[in-house]
């Protein structure tokens, strides 16, 4: 055999070993997605399912809206499992209320009387501090720890 059949066979299992696992590493991740979309059919049907048991009252959109955090919960929880499960949560409440302000200062709507304008206002810059200092946090690293000193102490 001369060094070209060799070298032909060599790279010949290679590139088997190759297809192999990009197979192997697609089932995995259709798997991933399967049990995805189970979990997003579950979470669906339970809400559907629950409005044969109680009636609707003039409440029924924000039933509407915790089924939607539901599933956007899912979706993040797919993407980062480390994450607490109310990480999802207080950013929607978050974005949620950066939206509404937005919206009235720009006097396309205005706040519901049962809502607190400073309380959320509040709640909203507390929000983004927190948020700019996670992100500040995984841009300097080590050296924002060294700077202000990590949340436990503060």
């Amino acid at each position: 055999m001369d060094v070209i059949g060799l070298s032909g066979i060599v790279v010949g299992i290679v590139a088997l070993v190759v297809a192999i696992y990009g197979v192997r590493d697609v089932r995995n991740q259709v798997r991933s997605l399967v049990e995805l979309e189970r979990n997003r059919l579950w979470a669906k049907t339970l809400y559907n399912y629950v409005w044969k048991l109680v009636d609707p009252t003039d409440e029924n959109f924000r039933a509407q809206t915790v089924r939607d955090i539901h599933e956007f919960e899912i979706l993040e929880r797919t993407l980062d499992p480390k994450q607490p499960l109310d990480t999802a949560q207080n950013r929607i409440d978050g974005e949620a209320v950066a939206l509404a302000k937005e919206l009235v200062s720009y006097g396309m709507a205005s706040w519901r009387q049962d809502i607190d304008e400073n309380r959320a206002l509040r709640y909203l810059e507390k929000w983004q501090n927190e948020r700019n200092a996670k992100v500040l946090q995984n841009i300097l690293g080590d050296s924002y720890t060294r700077l202000f000193g990590s949340r436990k102490e503060r």
